[in-house]
């Protein structure tokens, strides 16, 4: 069974709203600012950006206006503000995709198992010598092997 084709189609139309989505916010990008080192806080940042502009920590390079350094800052901010809410949303759709997929998975183990239970009590699969009784047993051990076998009780006494 596969996936049905109106979840298909909404899949398809969320993927491309989300990534019109992201190409017009990718394009307001005018200009692009220096990129924060991994693990930088923002709030931190934006703590130093304060700091600059309000003269209590001078640049660091004197050929470089503080207030010139902290609009850099605070555009680099925003550029990866901008880089983690895509990131999130393309994992948000991925986690949308697999959920999918496991269900399609599923139903698709629950109509075999269906179709193999229906098949073991049709009256071909009675004869032991039928190909229909072959299936069955060849289908059977084949399961047997994916599950492992339950373990053998103990007789008592």
């Amino acid at each position: 069974m596969r996936m049905r084709t109106n979840e298909r189609q909404l899949l398809h139309a969320e993927g491309n709203k989300r990534f019109l989505r992201m190409l017009q916010r990718m394009s307001q990008v005018r200009e692009l600012a220096p990129w924060l080192r991994p693990g930088q806080s923002h709030s931190a940042l934006r703590w130093t950006v304060a700091r600059l502009r309000s003269g209590a920590i001078p640049s660091l390079d004197s050929r470089i206006p503080a207030a010139a350094l902290a609009a850099a800052l605070e555009a680099s901010i925003a550029q990866d503000q901008l880089v983690r809410s895509i990131a999130m949303e393309m994992n948000e759709y991925q986690q949308m995709w697999d959920a999918l997929s496991e269900q399609e998975q599923a139903d698709r183990i629950r109509a075999f198992v269906a179709g193999f239970h229906q098949l073991k009590k049709s009256p071909e699969a009675r004869d032991p010598e039928s190909p229909a009784a072959e299936d069955v047993r060849r289908i059977h051990r084949t399961r047997r092997r994916e599950h492992g076998r339950p373990r053998k009780r103990k007789k008592k006494g």
